[in-house]
């Protein structure tokens, strides 16, 4: 099973190329099955909306989930873990 879904919102944060670091991508493709890339990697691959060339995919160690903010206070958040604890 993949960590990412078509549609899905990531950060790209890859070791290759470099110059996509950081920036925020929406998932178009995700392989059906894990396959083989460069190096030793082995696993789902990926396309995204920055995606021009036909050829360049990204592992999954390429990207990360982009979290939705919180609709909440950091004060009301940190009430909350307290009552937790208590």
């Amino acid at each position: 099973m993949s960590l990412f879904n078509v549609g899905e919102e990531v950060i790209i944060q890859g070791k290759i190329f470099k110059g996509f670091n950081g920036m925020e991508a929406t998932i178009t493709y995700v392989s059906e099955t894990p396959r083989r890339m460069v190096g030793r990697y082995f696993g789902f691959v990926y396309k995204t909306s920055l995606d021009t060339d036909d050829y360049l995919y990204w592992e999954e160690a390429s990207l990360r989930k982009k979290h939705k903010p919180s609709t909440q206070s950091l004060s009301t958040m940190i009430e909350e873990l307290n009552k937790v604890r208590a």
